[in-house]
């Protein structure tokens, strides 16, 4: 281009062209960090972090891609060749320096970075390559092609390479015809209270409202997944609205999906398709009635209105638009439900946008006089605008709305859901334990972690049965990529001071002492209402209150996730000053502590006084015939004195010979 074209042409091209593409970042709330030559760098997760980030990246990139080819015909003539975009796509951990607004950087570092420009620097013009995390954090969402390992210059291993082939449709797990029974555990009086529901609708054509919130991940979807299968029927339609994180920003979102799936329409159809299938299903539903009802609801979907509809719309304003949508809306799910008992399905209903919210409101007047059994699927949020569609529904539907609050799962349905999914009628203790210490009852947890399990070779399928190769220790098992996204998105999501206290409390441990954390976190006045916050949105439970006040985290991973967010040499810091304080606070019982002193001088890198606590550890466990914990101590306690005199010196310290006899000892 600079070849044919004059250099200050060229340069308001390109900050046209820049300009879009940061238009494009910012509405998946993404960071351009720098823009070298005609390259970009864009940062999702930065400053804030989402748990679908890699997803959000992938839109970004292939919005980018076609409004580049769309301003390439205008161009091609003249520069003699088409303008094209290649992208890489890496997803992993960095580091974050000081956000510098002035100059736009973050100071970021780390591989990922590297690996994300050599992945550019394979594709070809038009492709879009991707890391292997970024594929399975993605692959629900897309279609991909494995192109094999690479070598990348850098990067010791080989880097998985994985193309962008197409878009799925989003069709939601409730719609999906590859729902195993055998997958689906407990929950079975919430399974009854959704059939009688579905039977008022089905048999005595009552209409009604639930509202079901749980946790990610607790099996929100997957429950209405098995009412479906269960009370499959082709006299009722089932149709759904899944709300995006990124979808507040686009408006009636949810409803727009459930058009899209009413219609068939599929993300691969070019506009016309689309008017063509809505102009096909529209007339079917209203005939002569279609002008008054097409127009609006091609609008709400953004889609051109051509020819005699055209004139519907033109001169309409925002306001005007609006009631007209609101209109036929009401009129189109009318008579949906006049032809035969409707289930409409809005997953994700913390992300809806306002608009979709009050034209929910609208709509729910049909419930009274119709077969239309509203489900609304939500995290349990404690604020925004859902709350007061909740309140609205409890004080105008009494006697059709219900609320649906689902828990993590017994130990003894986690133990039935990790045997269907390994697939092993009995399950070693030590296995049982561990998924259920990590997972916390949390179905989608629990599955990760089992997935884990088999990626790191502890597993082995051997048919209907499996194999133990060897029984892993709690420390091993690594957080996924999916999980870290939900945990990390919703951290990062509470307020600065909320947020560090949960971080510090994460050094800590999985349980932690108030007065512990409240001389760590001195400078800070709102501690209590901090921690309230935190007990309110289910990342942390109170434990007891006597003989101390003691907090622990509700689930191992998210201390994990904390625990990781926190730069390296902070954390270090953080432990010796725990050590620290726990020595002070409890200096009269410091026999109860030798343990946990030990673990955060090591983490700490104290190594002195590490050894003496192991030391002091080993020797206490020994006292009790706690033989293989004692010997534990005396291994990591060997470990720590290699750190602190090296291999090769074990002749100069005293500790060394006590060390040996406590193995001679056991």
């Amino acid at each position: 281009m600079c070849e044919k074209l004059d250099p200050e042409e060229v340069k308001g091209i390109m900050r046209q062209i820049f300009g879009d593409i940061t238009r494009v970042v910012a509405g998946y709330d993404a960071f351009i960090e720098k823009y070298i030559g005609d390259a970009v760098m864009a940062l999702f997760g930065v400053p804030k972090a989402h748990e679908d980030d890699p997803v959000r990246a992938l839109e970004a990139a292939r919005e980018i891609h076609q409004l580049v080819v769309a301003c390439s015909p205008r161009l091609q003539e003249r520069i003699g060749h088409k303008l094209s975009m290649k992208t890489g796509i890496y997803t992993g951990l960095v580091v974050t320096g000081e956000i510098d607004l002035y100059r736009g950087t973050h100071g970021v570092a780390g591989g990922p970075l590297n690996r994300a420009s050599r992945l550019c620097g394979l594709a070809q013009p038009g492709e879009i390559l991707v890391g292997r995390d970024t594929y399975c954090r993605a692959r629900e969402h897309f279609s991909f092609q494995d192109l094999g390992g690479y070598k990348i210059k850098g990067v010791a291993e080989s880097v998985q390479v994985y193309k962008v082939i197409s878009s799925r449709p989003q069709v939601g797990m409730m719609l999906m015809a590859d729902v195993q029974e055998d997958s689906f555990v407990g929950r079975e009086l919430e399974l009854i209270q959704l059939k009688e529901m579905f039977n008022r609708v089905y048999e005595r054509q009552e209409g009604g409202i639930v509202f079901i919130t749980g946790n990610a991940g607790v099996g929100k979807s997957r429950l209405l997944a098995e009412v479906k299968r269960r009370f499959s029927t082709t006299e009722m339609r089932w149709l759904q609205g899944r709300s995006l994180s990124y979808g507040q920003l686009i408006s009636y979102w949810p409803f727009m999906e459930i058009i899209r799936r009413f219609a068939g329409i599929t993300a691969e159809d070019h506009e016309l398709a689309a008017w063509d299938k809505l102009l096909h299903h529209i007339y079917e539903l209203f005939h002569d009635e279609t002008a008054e009802i097409l127009p609006y609801l091609a609008s709400l979907m953004t889609l051109a209105v051509p020819g005699e509809y055209q004139q519907r719309v033109e001169f309409l304003d925002g306001e005007a638009m609006g009631r007209q949508i609101m209109r036929a809306m009401w009129r189109f799910f009318e008579r949906l439900v006049q032809r035969q008992p409707l289930i409409l399905v809005f997953e994700d209903l913390h992300w809806t946008d306002r608009s979709s919210l009050e034209l929910l409101e609208h709509l729910s007047p049909l419930v009274k006089d119709y077969p239309l059994f509203i489900c609304l699927l939500s995290r349990p949020e404690i604020e925004g605008p859902q709350m007061g569609l909740r309140h609205h529904f409890a004080a105008e539907y009494a006697h059709q709305y219900h609320e649906m609050m689902l828990s993590p799962l017994s130990p003894s349905e986690s133990v039935d859901l990790m045997g269907s999914l390994l697939q092993c009628e009995k399950l070693p203790r030590q296995v049982r334990e561990l998924i259920y210490e990590k997972a916390a009852g949390n179905p989608l947890f629990i599955e990760e972690v089992v997935q884990s399990l088999k990626e790191m070779g502890a597993v082995v399928q051997e048919g209907k049965s499996c194999r133990w190769d060897f029984l892993p220790q709690f420390d091993e098992l690594m957080i996924s990529g999916t999980i870290r996204g939900l945990i990390t998105a919703r951290i990062d999501r509470l307020h600065d001071e909320v947020k560090q206290v949960l971080k510090i409390a994460a050094v800590i441990g999985r349980n932690f002492f108030y007065r512990v954390l409240q001389a760590i976190d001195e400078a800070d006045p709102a501690l209590d209402a901090s921690l309230e916050r935190l007990q309110q949105i289910d990342l942390i439970r109170e434990k007891r209150q006597i003989p101390e006040l003691e907090y622990m985290f509700k689930h191992d991973l998210t201390q994990e996730a904390a625990y990781e967010s926190i730069l390296i040499q902070r954390r270090v810091e953080l432990h010796r000053k725990v050590g620290e304080i726990i020595e002070v606070l409890f200096h009269d019982r410091l026999e109860e502590f030798y343990g946990l002193l030990s673990y955060h001088y090591s983490r700490g890198e104290e190594w002195e006084k590490a050894q003496y606590y192991l030391f002091k550890a080993a020797d206490q466990a020994g006292k009790i015939a706690a033989d293989s914990e004692a010997l534990d101590h005396y291994k990591k306690a060997l470990t720590v004195y290699e750190q602190v005199y090296g291999r090769e010196n074990s002749g100069g310290f005293g500790s060394f010979g006590s060390l040996q006899k406590g193995f001679d000892r056991l």
